[in-house]
């Protein structure tokens, strides 16, 4: 998820790209028609207000996630006027159940193998990289916001209420993840 938020806020201009440094990424393919083969690279933003922030978020998604208690994280990307020029959801669906029975039987879990999840990760990781890349840059200055939602909000809400979304808007869905108890998906409202 940490790689997904950066590579939104580094394509999207929210922050200067001077703020960013790019480190290898071993979930992007290199492109095996390329005349030079480098390893491929994502942003990982390094301004200390917005990196402290990153790793604060992050600290509460993982929380949630190691807990099976994420339901959804959204990034909204917004103008200066407040407006949302794009909104990511990233939904997560935990088989709770499936895990409470493994446990109960005292097996471990039969997790997919390390290197398929690896092969979905890198394709949809691609893919929202290929979407961000393609959307045209807003020339405005803009901002984001973070929502999250765990499993026991109360009636699905989120912890911090997001925006309403543009009555105007199309929404994209994006390749869907699925490890042996999770599926991520991803959707782009524009």
């Amino acid at each position: 998820i940490g790689t997904v938020l950066n590579s939104i806020l580094f394509h999207r201009g929210v922050y200067p790209t001077e703020y960013f440094t790019h480190v290898p990424c071993r979930l992007v393919k290199s492109d095996p028609a390329a005349r030079i083969r480098k390893q491929p690279t994502t942003p990982v933003l390094e301004q200390e207000d917005g990196k402290a922030y990153m790793r604060n978020v992050l600290g509460d998604i993982i929380d949630l996630l190691s807990a099976s208690q994420l339901s959804s994280v959204a990034v909204q990307v917004i103008d200066d006027q407040e407006s949302i020029i794009e909104s990511w959801c990233i939904d997560v669906n935990t088989d709770v159940d499936e895990i409470r029975r493994a446990k109960s039987r005292g097996k471990a879990y039969s997790f997919k193998s390390g290197e398929s999840t690896i092969e979905e990760c890198q394709v949809a990781l691609q893919q929202l990289v290929e979407t961000v890349m393609y959307l045209s840059p807003d020339p405005s200055a803009c901002s984001f916001r973070i929502f999250v939602r765990s499993v026991d909000a109360p009636n699905g809400e989120w912890v911090q209420e997001a925006s309403p979304l543009p009555e105007d808007t199309k929404e994209v869905c994006l390749k869907t993840i699925a490890t042996s108890f999770t599926t991520v998906s991803v959707a782009l409202t524009i």
